[in-house]
């Protein structure tokens, strides 16, 4: 696979640039291929010297061992035996008789306690999962040790040894609740303060860059400029790993221990499936038709819809007992509707502007006008098109796993998956659709051994994810006039904007993402404590590049008419460059157990984090940060550009993050447990909120931003071009001075941390049924804050510094508070029956939308209206819901053996009915007002009702009268003051939901079964509006224009063996 970047040469005087071949992504087979995948390999196996963000993959249990009065045993002898691949260990109790196990492999165990003169305890069954840590006193009876007693093998529902929110689900929740095609991301919202964003999940109120995302707990996300589930805008449909490799999916929040780091919010983990010592293996398929579904609520037919998913999986000893292997492949093709709704210029406005610039053909000949009715005066409308976008991937994940001795285990994982879209946009004849390919791979190498009183852990994992997107326009459609062009994409047709109409991308966006993780952990127990310590090294890498059209954007119909743009923006993309960033961190840790009813943890770590420094390639040796750093005033005034290899400082302050929290074992009896905690939490720089800011030359920044006052003097009009103006720019910045740069970092720019607090009980109410209830916070501090900076000023339309063309000053100056109530019910399954039920009320405020990611691509958007009060835009946090309610569960219905009718007993028996329940209050909502000259404005509330009642019934959501345009300066065609609506300060409508999966197996024979199923989404086929029009600019401002979809079936087999 290759992957070029656009490159830059120096400029010899009136020479921009030369163009140099810019090749796309190859997804054949070729040595470069062959190189990385040699790369992979040879970096797992190099990992058994050492190992990443330290995360937690295995358990830990503790067995406290007493005699009939509750006197301690000491001397005893523990095992514990995994049931799968027969790993045993065995400890011997200490003098205050306890036993501990930590890096445990999750599964199933036989735990068997032998001490001179009493009776052997054996208990089979227990399963553990990834970072649950058990503690559970076994009482031993007087007698030979022949004697055998069996134990009930249940892991207890609530925790008596730390306070970290834990949430998991095993193989069996994964393959029986409804998964909207099999994608593990649609579980991680079942659970107490989570709720879905784009690509991924917000944790206890911080945006989505706050989680991160790991397998076998080396870093997995799937997009190298942020942390999320799936990769950037969600081309793929299978996240980080397919369902049939993954053994357990979790998630941590709230005070986790210190060996967690590199986050702000939670963690998610996937624990990937091993071999055991018998063979196993599966076949499925999963189909989707139109004719299974019900119509969408917004058209008059069923488009067409062909949705296949397949693939098997394997696993077994190669060796019994010693080298175990399990392997995955699937694949899926979709052909999909697609449902394409923009609002569109009427040929009343078209034809009005042609006549007076015709050179508007060269961008409209190309959009349609709206098909929905409009008014004779109207200038737009509604156009709505059902289109059909396109889905592949061929997917594949392998483990194994080799016990080198009774105390030491070798794992080693890898991962591919080749995503890709096509996905259709509202140009005639696909003019501008956008075409996706993805290249992921991953792989770990994972090491354990230890001795009778210690345990270490070696983790190394290798993370490549490359992005090749393209859309259509901008690379067919070039100046008719002149096709030869001095920049790269210098010629390519304009993006044309009017206010409250469509104005979609043309673009290339190429993007490369290398991630490199050694963790070193160590365990060892001193009489009550338990300690763990640790390391961390991390390096992530690589580069983006982003060309664009150019933006020419319109305030006013009378502008629009007569070519008078009020701002024009060439996008020159970021050059050719090697980015890396480092982090250094270690970890200590005890959970000391003060008395037997009270545990206390304490933890602290500290993390150093590196800048980020673009390394310039010899094509583009100009590529680099040019960042003015120094302090910001009234004017605007900037200082020298910062050396190019140190454009803003490392971290270099003291990352220390504490930890503490306590579990109160009320009673002593593990029925009731008082837990609580307050820790630290930091977190390195998103990747992509820093390379975004490289720029290809000093003259040519990523993206530029003329305004009203240069267009006017300049005499820039439609059509021009990039070529066009960075000739412009470069005579400007040799005439006047310029400082072109993109955008402005605090030199001394910091890390983003947060404090969590949780305060709870968690209650055995029977031996299946427990509840947890608690409160939990969360504070935010030196978050990332990106806002517009040197504006032109509302009276004149000038720039406060003339010499400054900057779009972003980014520092860390956002802070963010959340507040929640959070309680969970969870029921273990017994008499057929499992689930959970969970319920948020919650509330995150912040100035900027609450996360930590970059502005194009996370929930921290610029938001700020004035830049030097941010304090004004403080307001509900990006996807902020009030009220939050979630339950699943699964039934397994008897197979009535009693019946003597073999047909009615299979007919009637052994049906497995499964579901997931959904209500919530509406997310926060964005209003604003374009055409203002400004890049954030939002209008004004004068009053009144602001959300109509019967909206369920007219689609009008929003009361327009209760909202005015903030008026415009004549003078500066600049908005007179900000809007008084507050930042997110709307709340878009609730929704419910519930969806059911019913299955049901059949034996083939002793060994071999076939289950067949329906999974039914929107399953009572309620419909719940959205599509909310925020811009009081669109004649359609406050109405709710989509929804979120019709009923959904999904049929599925599988042939386990």
């Amino acid at each position: 696979m290759s992957l070029a970047w656009l490159a830059w040469a120096p400029s010899a005087p009136g020479v921009i640039g030369v163009i140099h071949s810019v090749p796309t992504m190859d997804f054949r087979k070729g040595d470069q291929m062959s190189f990385r995948k040699a790369s992979v390999l040879c970096s797992l196996f190099a990992a058994f010297a050492a190992a990443i963000q330290a995360q937690q993959t295995t358990a830990t249990f503790y067995a406290v061992v007493t005699d009939s009065t509750g006197g301690i045993i000491g001397g005893a002898t523990v095992s514990l035996v995994h049931e799968g691949t027969g790993a045993a260990a065995t400890r011997t109790t200490s003098p205050i008789g306890e036993a501990v196990f930590d890096f445990l492999r999750v599964g199933a165990y036989t735990l068997r306690i032998e001490a001179k003169g009493f009776k052997r305890i054996e208990s089979k069954g227990i399963e553990l999962s990834a970072a649950q840590n058990v503690r559970q006193t076994y009482s031993l009876e007087v007698g030979a040790t022949t004697d055998v007693v069996n134990v009930e093998g249940n892991a207890p529902l609530i925790n008596t040894v730390s306070s970290e929110q834990l949430n998991t689900f095993d193989t069996s929740k994964i393959t029986s609740l409804p998964i909207l095609r099999r994608n593990y991301t649609n579980l991680l919202a079942i659970n107490s303060g989570v709720n879905m964003a784009p690509e991924g999940v917000r944790m206890n109120g911080v945006g989505k860059n706050g989680v991160s995302y790991t397998v076998d707990g080396t870093d997995a996300g799937g997009n190298p400029e942020g942390r999320y589930s799936s990769n950037y805008l969600q081309p793929n449909l299978i996240d980080i790993m397919s369902i049939e490799a993954i053994q357990e999916v979790h998630t941590i929040k709230g005070v986790p221990p210190a060996e967690y780091g590199n986050m702000v919010a939670g963690q998610v983990n996937l624990l990937s499936r091993s071999g055991t010592n018998q063979w196993h293996g599966t076949l499925f398929e999963n189909f989707r038709a139109e004719n299974l579904d019900a119509r969408h609520q917004r058209l008059t037919n069923k488009p067409g819809l062909t949705f296949n998913q397949f693939g098997g999986s394997i696993g077994g000893p190669l060796k019994r007992d010693k080298i175990f292997l399990f392997g995955v492949y699937e694949g899926y093709r979709e052909r999909a509707f697609s449902l394409v709704q923009e609002t569109l210029l009427t040929s009343r406005l078209r034809d009005e502007a042609l006549r007076v610039t015709p050179s508007y053909k060269l961008y409209l000949d190309h959009i349609p006008l709206p098909n929905q009715p409009v008014g004779p005066n109207d200038d737009t409308g509604l156009y709505i098109n059902p289109a059909t976008s396109r889905r592949d991937d061929n997917h594949a994940d392998l483990k194994g796993d080799i016990r080198l001795k009774d105390t030491s285990t070798l794992s080693l994982t890898y991962s591919r998956g080749r995503p890709t879209q096509l996905l259709p946009r509202h140009y005639l004849n696909g003019a501008n659709n956008r075409d996706f390919k993805i290249w992921d791979e991953r792989g770990t190498a994972n090491f354990i051994t230890g001795g009778a009183s210690w345990t270490s852990e070696s983790r190394f994992g290798y993370h490549l994810t490359d992005m090749h997107r393209e859309d259509a326009f901008f690379f067919t459609q070039f100046d008719p006039v002149n096709k030869n062009e001095a920049v790269p994409f210098g010629r390519r047709i304009p993006r044309l904007s009017y206010p409250g109409v469509a104005n979609p991308d043309q673009e290339l966006y190429l993007m490369e993402g290398r991630t490199y993780n050694f963790d070193q952990k160590f365990a060892r127990h001193l009489g009550k404590h338990s300690l763990k310590f640790g390391f961390t090294v991390r390096r992530d890498c690589c580069r983006r590049n982003n060309p664009e059209a150019v933006n020419i954007a319109y305030s006013t119909r009378a502008d629009f008419i007569n070519n008078i743009p009020n701002t024009i923006g060439p996008t020159y993309g970021n050059g050719d460059y090697t980015a890396k960033m480092y982090q250094i961190g270690g970890f200590a840790q005890t959970d000391w157990r003060v008395r037997s009813d009270l545990t206390l943890n304490l933890g602290i770590r500290y993390d150093y984090f590196s800048h980020l420094v673009p390394e310039a390639s010899s094509k583009a040796p100009l590529t680099g940060i040019y960042n003015p750093g120094s302090p910001l005033n009234t004017s605007f005034a900037v200082g020298p550009i910062r050396p190019l290899d140190n454009p803003y400082d490392s971290d270099k302050w003291v990352n220390l993050g504490p930890r503490f929290g306590f579990a109160y074992n009320v009673g002593g009896k593990g029925k009731t447990v008082v837990r609580g905690g307050f820790g630290v939490l930091f977190s390195g720089q998103v990747a992509g909120a820093m390379w975004a800011h490289v720029q290809p030359t000093p003259s040519a920044p990523f993206r530029f931003n003329f305004i009203r006052a240069d267009a006017t003097r300049l005499g820039i009009k439609w059509p021009t071009y990039n070529d066009d103006l960075i000739r412009i720019i470069e005579s400007e910045t040799a005439a006047r001075g310029w400082i072109t740069t993109f955008s402005s970092v605090n030199p001394h720019l910091q890390n983003p941390y947060s404090m969590h607090f949780t305060f709870g009980f968690q209650r055995e109410i029977t031996s299946s049924l427990a509840i947890e209830s608690a409160f939990v916070g969360t504070r935010g501090v030196k978050f990332l804050m990106q806002r517009w900076m040197n504006e032109p000023d509302r009276l004149t339309g000038l720039r406060p510094n003339p010499r400054l063309n900057v779009n972003y000053y980014v520092d860390e100056s956002q802070q963010m508070f959340y507040s929640s109530w959070q309680t969970s019910l969870r029921k273990r399954f017994s008499h057929g029956l499992s689930g959970s039920l969970h319920y948020t009320w919650g509330k995150s405020l912040s100035t900027a939308g609450g996360d930590i990611g970059a502005y194009y691509q996370g929930d921290g958007d610029a938001r700020t209206q004035e830049f030097f009060n941010p304090k004004a835009d403080r307001g509900p946090s990006t996807g902020d819901i009030t009220h939050y309610l979630i339950g699943e569960w699964t039934y397994q219905a008897p197979k009535f053996t009693s019946l003597n009718s073999v047909v009615a007993r299979r007919l009637i028996g052994g049906w497995q009915v499964s579901g997931v329940l959904l209500a919530r209050s509406g997310t926060a909502v964005q209003l604003s007002q374009t055409g203002t000259g400004l890049n954030v404005s939002r209008p004004d509330y004068i009053g009144g009702q602001t959300i109509f009642q019967d909206y369920s019934k007219t689609l009008k959501y929003l009361n327009p009268a209760a909202f005015a345009l903030v008026p415009i300066n004549p003078v500066s065609r600049i908005s007179v003051r900000p809007g008084n609506v507050g930042n997110n300060a709307i709340r878009g409508p609730g929704s419910w939901n519930l969806n059911v999966a019913l299955s049901k197996e059949f034996a083939v024979n002793e060994r071999v079964r076939v289950r067949a199923g329906l999974d039914g989404f929107n399953f009572l086929n309620h419909t719940n509006l959205s599509g909310l029009v925020t811009s009081i600019n669109n004649r359609f401002f406050g109405e709710l224009q989509g929804t979120d979809g019709a009923r959904q079936i999904q049929l599925n087999a599988r042939l386990i063996w």
